[in-house]
């Protein structure tokens, strides 16, 4: 196991759009981070809309990479085998350092 306290808290949000692949990778840059590795980066996906159009997509959020600057992202829809999704997909994040 791993502890510590709590340090300097960041967050926002990336739109990423409709894609035609089932898995995306995306670099999310702006950041101001005093390290390279935060200690906590978490992430929820949602419509950019904030309206419930009934569609049942399910997506899984990875943290591939980090820096002081960026955080590498790995998107993968889940709920069905078919190709990518129609739904202007937004990313909301939230860093501890």
């Amino acid at each position: 196991m791993s502890a510590g306290a709590l340090g300097e808290m960041h967050h926002g949000h990336v739109l990423i759009g409709s894609s035609t692949s089932n898995i995306v990778t995306a670099r999310v840059n702006g950041w101001s981070f005093s390290t390279p590795t935060p200690s906590v980066v978490l992430c929820q996906a949602r419509q950019s809309d904030n309206t419930d159009h009934g569609w049942q997509d399910a997506f899984v959020i990875q943290v591939i990479t980090t820096g002081t600057n960026f955080i590498t992202l790995r998107i993968r829809r889940v709920d069905t085998s078919s190709s990518g999704w129609g739904q202007k997909l937004q990313i909301d994040m939230l860093v501890i350092e």
